[in-house]
């Protein structure tokens, strides 16, 4: 929803206030559809059942849609119900690096037109040196997309704990020094932890410091707090200065973990 105000507030800038930005639950709420998007099966199934009894009246002339991976097809054919025929069409952006959802692959030459789909041959989110680093320590080979040359490298650390509350103690005085001696605002650092309780944890630590904490695109009313997130929260948000909390047990090795460990390792 942050990022739904930013966009709101830039096309506004603009002189684009006629092009509308909502989160995917608000509009689908919007035509009276209630989807768990959090269980891929239910929410799925329900799509297919809405797609087959429903009759669908377009409405818009164009649908852009950002981070399509966590949609899945069903979702993408449900949203394209909505369009005008011969207008702006369906638009995708999509990594299917970053797919923390579990859905479905979304095979892009099935999907029905009118769909635009831009390959961007160079990825300017995510650098080399994050792909290569997130997928070996995974045990994954590097995908040919993160083959990106980079004129610096980024500097990444890998840091070995003896307990979590070392870890955590570790960030808290790291953050410090980083403020006081780097010049570093609290909203230019970010925390992503894999595991809710030691997020918990983190945020407990800064609190006793007399340090704030937020969530990434919360607008805090300070504007003094650290973001302390997950990386589902964490994703679409970036800092000057990521740590990376708990990659060693996160999850195993499924495709999902790969995916987490991905997006928390590229907030820098």
């Amino acid at each position: 929803r942050s990022l739904v105000s930013a966009l709101t507030q830039w096309l506004s800038v603009f002189e684009l206030a006629d092009i509308e930005v909502m989160t995917l639950a608000d509009y689908l709420r919007r035509h009276a559809i209630e989807l768990d998007l959090t269980d891929p099966t239910d929410a799925d199934a329900r799509c297919r059942e809405i797609l087959d009894r429903r009759n669908f009246e377009p409405e818009y002339d164009a649908i852009l849609i950002d981070e399509a991976q966590d949609f899945g097809a069903v979702l993408l054919e449900l949203m394209r119900r909505f369009l005008r025929q011969g207008r702006g069409g369906l638009t995708v952006a999509m990594d299917a690096g970053q797919n923390l959802r579990d859905r479905p692959a979304i095979e892009c030459a099935g999907l029905p037109a009118p769909l635009e789909l831009i390959e961007l041959k160079r990825c300017y989110r995510s650098t080399d040196v994050i792909h290569r680093f997130s997928h070996a320590f995974a045990g994954y080979e590097v995908p040919a997309t993160a083959e990106v040359a980079e004129e610096t490298e980024e500097p990444i650390r890998l840091v070995w704990a003896e307990t979590s509350e070392d870890c955590t103690q570790m960030i808290v005085a790291e953050s410090q020094r980083l403020i006081r001696d780097v010049g570093l605002h609290a909203s230019e650092i970010m925390v992503v932890a894999f595991d809710g309780a030691q997020r918990r944890a983190i945020i407990t630590a800064f609190d006793e410091g007399g340090q704030a904490t937020t969530s990434p695109g919360r607008v805090d009313a300070h504007g003094d707090a650290i973001p302390v997130a997950s990386p589902e929260v964490a994703k679409g948000h970036e800092a000057s200065c990521a740590f990376v909390v708990g990659w060693d047990n996160s999850d195993g090795d499924s495709e999902i973990a790969a995916a987490r460990r991905f997006v928390a390792a590229s907030r820098a």
